[in-house]
């Protein structure tokens, strides 16, 4: 497959799975795409539609995609869904992936916000279905990586703001320095991605959380002429299969990355799902927000009044 897509929630509910989560937005060339309903869907699609002009890649090629399962319930609390605010079903409201990364605080992509307002979002917390249990929280404040690149995906990460403290979930720990990365996410360690995007079997988008477990990928061989050819920055972590099989693609956006702390639990995030040629293609690898290079800046939104 030689497609690209962002992983967010589209319209066209076709077969998808999840694992080295990302791809990238996508076609300047492709027809506009019809209107989802989902206005923040939509927004976020014209995002990837300006994106894919500058990667040229092809929007209108579906890939297949395989590796992921149904995540056990509970097993990733920090988990959260971004919603429209204006739509009422949870399950049709969703358009993007995040994480609690503080009582007050949820990290996503950037590409998944540039653009909108708070009170056009909402976060859906406390529950892994997106048909049953949970609660929506409000916006207070968006703030979108200021080195933000829309046509390259440098820097895709925002920090928002809630509009009430969430106490009854422990947040995820994220990691902020390049040693932290070389401890515990290194080039083969294990990691798990997660979301709502599309499965393989299932012929729409799930309303179960999903999750895959892929190995991380090193940067040389991102970069290597048979996969992304010097695409992949210092801002961006690669993980995924040389041979393809496992990835995620729409609706996945915004979603976290995580590798074992300390502690050896599946608790440190690493990456914020970003892009991605096509979806379990052979040496196209997910590509996240790379939190080694970004999370010292998301630890100063956290700590601002």
């Amino acid at each position: 497959m030689t497609s690209t897509l962002m992983k967010l929630n589209v319209n066209a509910r076709r077969t998808i799975s999840l694992a080295a989560l990302a791809a990238l937005c996508a076609a300047g060339a492709a027809p506009a795409m019809a209107q989802s309903g989902n206005p923040q869907r939509d927004r976020v699609q014209a995002i990837e539609a300006k994106m894919a002009k500058y990667w040229g890649v092809d929007l209108n090629a579906q890939p297949e995609v395989v590796g992921g399962k149904t995540a056990k319930d509970g097993r990733w609390p920090f988990m959260v869904a971004l919603l429209d605010a204006g739509t009422a079903s949870n399950y049709d409201a969703q358009f993007c992936g995040a994480s609690l990364i503080s009582s007050r605080d949820v990290l996503t992509a950037a590409h998944c916000v540039k653009g909108s307002k708070p009170a056009q979002i909402q976060v859906l917390v406390g529950t892994q279905d997106l048909k049953s249990g949970g609660r929506r929280v409000n916006i207070a404040r968006i703030t979108v990586h200021p080195k933000y690149n829309s046509r390259t995906s440098d820097s895709d990460v925002a920090v928002l703001r809630l509009a009430e403290e969430v106490t009854d979930i422990t947040p995820v720990e994220y990691a902020s320095t390049l040693a932290e990365e070389d401890k515990y996410a290194a080039a083969g360690k294990p990691v798990w991605g997660m979301g709502w995007g599309e499965t393989e079997t299932t012929p729409h988008f799930p309303n179960q959380l999903q999750n895959v477990k892929v190995p991380v990928t090193d940067r040389t061989v991102c970069n290597a002429a048979d996969a992304y050819n010097g695409k992949v920055t210092d801002t961006m972590l690669c993980a995924g299969l040389a041979e393809g099989g496992k990835d995620t693609c729409q609706g996945d956006s915004g979603g976290p990355l995580v590798a074992k702390n300390g502690d050896g639990q599946f608790h440190l995030q690493v990456g914020v799902v970003s892009w991605g040629y096509g979806c379990a293609d052979p040496n196209h690898y997910g590509i996240y927000s790379r939190m080694a290079t970004l999370g010292a800046w998301v630890k100063d939104q956290v700590a601002a009044p």
